[in-house]
């Protein structure tokens, strides 16, 4: 129930407004017509409302980077998504792909074509494992994948292994956007410290101001 009337004053901002005229009223009435503070106690109360405007001022900072940062995880995400479609493009339909093709054996070959054969089997069925593996974690947005998820490569070709390694590296930028993309996720949430401030900011930046209005009334009463 407090947190319900609590939200009903935030609603309307003009609350404050009156807040703020009420902050006068009490802080006028105690601490300069019951009893002015003395011009040395008036310079320290300086110390005071600076340091509760300051407060008040770490949860603006804090909605600053979080709307910032929020603006920022979309185009992260498409970043992200990018990287990760070079790897599509040389997984996708491994059929079709020079790892599956069908090697002939001539007359002309060379020796080393029956090893060659097999490096190429082999790498058509890391491909289609890998490809498979692919399209099950692709259901996510942004699926938390890297080399060593893949399955072992068993080959040892140099054609191939070229596209081993560009998986690889592609596979190894994708996790550090993710990283990214985890930070900027992070900065957009507010820290426990951040939610109750987030509420408190108002009410704070109230009583500097009526605290600083409060000093000017005292030190003019002293004036005259």
């Amino acid at each position: 129930m407090q947190a319900f009337y609590t939200n009903s004053f935030l609603m309307n901002s003009m609350n404050f407004i009156l807040l703020l005229f009420v902050l006068l009223v009490i802080f006028h009435y105690f601490l300069v017509y019951k009893n002015n503070l003395s011009k040395k106690a008036w310079k320290k109360v300086d110390y005071y409302w600076l340091g509760v405007a300051s407060i008040g001022l770490i949860s603006l900072a804090a909605d600053v980077r979080i709307n910032v940062a929020k603006k920022f995880i979309s185009s992260e995400i498409t970043y992200a998504n990018t990287t990760l479609g070079a790897v599509k493009i040389i997984t996708d339909n491994p059929e079709n792909s020079h790892f599956c093709m069908t090697l002939t054996k001539m007359y002309s070959s060379p020796s080393d074509f029956d090893d060659t054969e097999l490096q190429y089997q082999l790498g058509c069925k890391w491909l289609k494992e890998t490809s498979e593996y692919f399209q099950k974690v692709q259901k996510n947005e942004v699926p938390d994948i890297s080399f060593e998820d893949l399955p072992p490569v068993t080959f040892d070709n140099v054609v191939l292994n070229k596209d081993v390694a560009s998986i690889k590296r592609w596979l190894d930028e994708y996790q550090i956007q993710l990283g990214v993309l985890k930070g900027t996720k992070e900065a957009a949430e507010p820290s426990g410290f951040e939610s109750i401030l987030f509420y408190f900011a108002p009410f704070l930046l109230c009583i500097a101001l009526a605290l600083r209005i409060t000093k000017v009334t005292g030190e003019i009463r002293h004036e005259t």
